[in-house]
């Protein structure tokens, strides 16, 4: 059991790499994927205001709905 979880395990990352190496799409986006991470300090405070203004803002929008 124990050779067949292994070579399961294998497979799987062998196919992982050989998407990775294959893929123009997935060669394009890790870059962008990287860049946006390294900038994720700089957008934490507009992330945060983003998820406090969302309820605020369906709170709101349901509120005109139902006086009207």
């Amino acid at each position: 059991m124990k050779a067949v979880m292994e070579r399961l395990e294998f497979n799987w990352w062998n196919f992982h790499i050989w998407v990775i190496d294959e893929s123009k799409i997935i060669r394009e986006l890790l870059p962008r994927m990287r860049g946006i991470w390294e900038l994720r300090e700089e957008a934490l405070p507009y992330l945060t205001w983003s998820l406090l203004g969302f309820p605020l803002g369906l709170v709101l929008g349901l509120l005109t709905v139902m006086v009207k």
